[in-house]
């Protein structure tokens, strides 16, 4: 058996979102490291009992069809991460919520 070095680097695009915290930029803390970079456009997806429904992806109010996303700006370690989403004017976001609901909760990681 050999040992993978730096496991976290293999994750799935996908992050849970264990915390948010809005303002002109937006901080993002998830539960496990994410492997996110600068410069890297994000979407997310995060159902209405969790608040913060705003970040989500779709719909787009402004261009119909075309999905929102945002781009990291910081990576202030493994488990958080800035985007350049102004969320001051969102809803916040609510973390006591049941762990079955936890499966829809990501920020997601664009593959281009």
């Amino acid at each position: 058996m050999e040992k993978v070095l730096y496991p976290y680097l293999y994750f799935p695009g996908v992050a849970t979102i264990s915390g948010i915290t809005l303002g002109n930029t937006t901080t993002i803390d998830t539960t496990d490291a994410h492997n996110f970079v600068v410069g890297q456009e994000v979407a997310f997806r995060i159902p209405n009992a969790w608040g913060t429904v705003e970040l989500n992806s779709l719909p787009n109010t402004l261009t119909p069809g075309s999905p929102v996303y945002g781009y990291v700006i910081a990576v202030t370690d493994y488990n958080t991460v800035v985007v350049n989403i102004n969320s001051s004017a969102f809803t916040p976001f609510v973390v006591n919520q049941t762990v079955a609901s936890i499966q829809d909760l990501h920020i997601l990681r664009l593959l281009l």
